[in-house]
């Protein structure tokens, strides 16, 4: 789903690139991709967004158009599902007797369950959330922007050192140009976790480029 409507939606720091995609837009290739609403653990920025429109709902501070733009959002609901301590402990039970996230969402969405404030889509990421606790969320959120910035800290070191990357950097360690090709992957498919800031940072490297045809809506930078 390709949404052009403009950036009215307050919630996010408006960008200074006007090619840049607006928050609407990003939501709905989100929900294309992922099939369900944000969520803090898999693309925080956009959960906040989604929050915040809520909010302007409730204190009567949106345009019919504004709604009319995020109800026609496949699964879009202006209420958070509500997780009740009853099926938060089903769910925990079902994992401790060795059930997948996987399993326990497809077993939820066969049964038809549904959360406290009403329906709900099932998904692993959603089973992961609801029984990992705020503190192994931050954990995880931490661990993974330090990785990043030891692997970056790795490949600037490489190209002072070697000088601008190639398209074969011979001798580079497997590990390091493995991580070199997610990035890649990340921003080819517009995967949240490749943030505008994080695709600046590596855009300023030395000889780094994006392997084929860059991702339409997003503007050329300078390598």
């Amino acid at each position: 789903m390709r949404l052009t409507c403009s950036d009215a939606f307050p919630g996010r720091p408006r960008t200074a690139n006007p090619g840049e995609k607006t928050s609407l837009q990003q939501l709905a290739d989100y929900i294309t991709a992922h099939g369900d609403l944000p969520r803090p653990s898999t693309a925080p920025e956009l959960h906040r967004f989604v929050r915040a429109q809520r909010t302007r709902r409730r204190q009567g501070s949106m345009t019919p158009e504004e709604v009319a733009a995020l109800d026609a959002l496949p699964g879009w609901c202006w209420q958070a599902p509500r997780i009740t301590d009853e099926l938060r402990s089903r769910a925990k039970d079902m994992h401790e007797a060795g059930l997948s996230y996987t399993d326990i969402a497809k077993q939820f969405a066969a049964e038809g369950v549904e959360s406290a404030s009403g329906a709900i889509t099932w998904t692993s990421s959603g089973i992961r959330t609801m029984l990992t606790t705020n503190e192994q969320r931050k954990a995880v959120s931490s661990s993974r922007e330090e990785r990043w910035e030891r692997r970056y800290a790795e490949l600037e070191e490489w190209t002072t050192i070697l000088g601008p990357l190639q398209r074969r950097n011979t001798g580079m360690d497997e590990g390091l140009q493995r991580w070199m090709s997610h990035q890649k992957a990340y921003y080819r498919a517009r995967d949240p976790r490749m943030t505008p800031q994080l695709a600046a940072r590596l855009e300023a490297l030395p000889g780094w480029f994006w392997e084929h045809a860059k991702p339409a809506g997003r503007n050329s930078r300078a390598a």
